[in-house]
């Protein structure tokens, strides 16, 4: 197990080196994601619904961070900052909206 930790920090402190950025932005770019993620884990244990549907959403979250931050990769930083930061933001929660309503929609009509 210690061999595991060393690694995991090796790791995490290598990780603000592979962005080639200094400052904040790094932070909020790394941390935004990460809460939200929290956060959405957090709002999963609380709301009234089926293991499946909450699955189904969590992994909608996953997969449009995924996708946005793939698309938003090559953009440059200091022109879009604000960009990306609502797209990082918004585009993920909007699908997980989004597919909450379609799966009601779907079960409303079974």
């Amino acid at each position: 197990m210690n061999n595991l930790k060393k690694a995991l920090l090796s790791v995490l402190v290598a990780l603000p080196l592979s962005t080639f950025a200094h400052g904040a932005e790094v932070i909020y770019i790394v941390l935004i994601p990460a809460i939200a993620t929290i956060l959405i884990l957090i709002a999963m244990m609380f709301v009234k619904l089926p293991k499946v549907t909450k699955g189904i959403l969590v992994v909608t979250y996953i997969i449009s961070v995924i996708i946005v931050f793939s698309l938003v990769g090559n953009l440059p930083y200091v022109e879009n900052e604000l960009l990306i930061k609502m797209l990082i933001v918004f585009v993920p929660i909007g699908f997980v909206i989004g597919m909450y309503y379609i799966i009601k929609a779907v079960k409303a009509e079974t």
